[in-house]
């Protein structure tokens, strides 16, 4: 016998990891937008003033 997981199970699974991977997603996007500052500030500022204004 093989040891074998219900569909509904592995459709949960699924479910978690692309929630999880959106959320990964979302995180590297917010962590870009800090590194770079807001993203309605010009691109032209300085990355280090963008720093500072938090």
């Amino acid at each position: 016998m093989w040891n074998y997981v219900t569909s509904s199970k592995i459709l949960e699974l699924k479910q978690q990891a692309y929630s999880y991977d959106r959320h990964v997603k979302l995180v590297n996007k917010a962590k870009a937008t800090v590194d770079n500052g807001s993203p309605y500030k010009h691109h032209f500022t300085s990355r280090l003033t963008n720093k500072y204004q938090y």
